[in-house]
């Protein structure tokens, strides 16, 4: 059943209790559900559900794959009009086609008011309204009518009660309602196909792949370059990526970040230099080994550099991996240094230290745990042998005194 509909049962079956329950009774709750033979299993989940009787107008396989909402708000009215119900509830939409529609054409056939959206629903005046707060985007809209709560599972022997419950069969089409179509399928083509995706050897690779097939733009012209080939860059350029080699991060012990700057230009970087000290402030890190800030005279076109630092933090709990800052000139004659930034590793935790090895952790825990334990192997038996003892000396004085 749509999870939607079953929502809509629900408060149905409640406005039925409490009606009954203010001897305002008795109250009938009618399912219903327009669909080829299936839909029947879905009507017996709503007698299991509470519901009093069922209908199923039934169509054919071929008619049910075409029809439409305004299909279904003509045979709700027409039923309705028929068999004179005082309110209908359904749910807020389909989850196959998330129309939206059935309910606001079944209000308009019938000329009756109606509620969508309901996320509360309060009887008023005995009963006979009800005050509805939607939910709309400019926030709460409080209407006099009717609508949902929360879903109430089957029980089983409400799921057995259900199969001697009423369930009645109409023919969709001998209700006399239109059932031509409204709308024309003009085109329905899947979506093409996607490329297979690749494996590349490295990062200089995967920047090449990314030229060729114009995915990456150019620094200098802000345009899309079409291939490498047909467009060299006549400069250097520096990509940095940024990671952690320690697959933890832990409270006072070491881990490494490692940095690697591709240079995927056609020509030389001079004077590269990478700043990551902001990403390490030295109250939470200590440095144990390397340099937060490095400088390199040159990398040659296509060459890669790598740099690894280790570090040790001095505290715990979640920490943001930034990026670091790259600077370099990509030809001799540049007058200004280019500047990048390296990816980064994004938000991470830093684990404390008892927590990511549990013989720093307090051991008062375990030893009461191991005196429970303990406690009927040894306290125990010494507890029956005070007592014997106990028992056995007052046997003796006994002895000497009659003696």
């Amino acid at each position: 059943m749509n999870p939607f509909c079953e929502i809509a049962l629900e408060e149905a079956v409640q406005i039925k209790e409490r009606k009954e329950k203010a001897g305002k009774g008795p109250v009938e709750v009618v399912a219903l559900s327009i669909g080829s033979q299936k839909a029947q299993e879905t009507l017996r989940t709503a007698l299991a559900k509470g519901a009093d009787k069922a209908i199923h107008l039934e169509v054919d396989n071929a008619f049910e794959e075409k029809l439409e909402p305004i299909h279904v708000a003509r045979a709700i009215s027409k039923l309705v009009e028929t068999d004179k119900y005082d309110m209908i509830i359904l749910g807020k939409q389909a989850i196959d086609d998330d129309a939206n529609q059935t309910g606001q054409m079944v209000a308009g056939y019938l000329n009756w008011p109606q509620a969508t959206f309901a996320s509360k629903v309060e009887e008023e005046d005995g009963g006979t309204h009800l005050k509805v707060t939607r939910e709309i985007d400019g926030g709460l809209d409080i209407v006099r009518v009717k609508l949902p709560a929360l879903p109430r599972y089957s029980t089983l022997p409400n799921i057995m009660k259900a199969k001697k419950k009423p369930l009645e069969k109409k023919a969709l089409k001998d209700l006399g309602i239109d059932l031509s179509l409204q709308t024309e399928i003009l085109e329905v083509t899947e979506p093409p196909a996607r490329q297979a995706g690749g494996f590349v050897d490295d990062v200089p690779s995967l920047v090449k792949s990314l030229r060729e097939k114009g995915v990456i733009y150019d620094a200098e012209t802000d345009t899309l370059s079409e291939s490498i080939d047909k467009k060299p860059l006549n400069s250097a350029r520096i990509l940095t990526s940024k990671f952690t080699l320690s697959q933890y991060a832990v409270e006072n012990m070491d881990f490494v970040i490692e940095y690697i700057l591709y240079n995927v230009g056609d020509r030389t970087a001079l004077k590269v230099t990478m700043d990551d000290r902001n990403s390490f402030p030295t109250q939470s890190f200590e440095i144990v080994k390397g340099f937060l800030h490095v400088h390199w005279e040159e990398i040659a076109s296509g060459e890669n550099v790598t740099h690894s630092v280790i570090v040790r933090p001095r505290t715990f709990g979640i920490f943001n991996y930034t990026s670091a800052m790259v600077t370099y000139y990509p030809t001799n004659d540049a007058k200004q240094a280019i500047v990048s930034y390296s990816t980064a590793p994004g938000e991470g935790n830093i684990y404390r230290l008892k927590d990511y090895e549990r013989r720093f952790a307090s051991k008062i825990s375990v030893w009461i745990g191991f005196l429970l334990l303990a406690m009927p192997t040894t306290v125990l038996p010494f507890i029956i042998w005070f007592q014997v003892q106990k028992k056995y000396a007052k046997t003796q004085i006994g002895q000497k005194k009659n003696r």
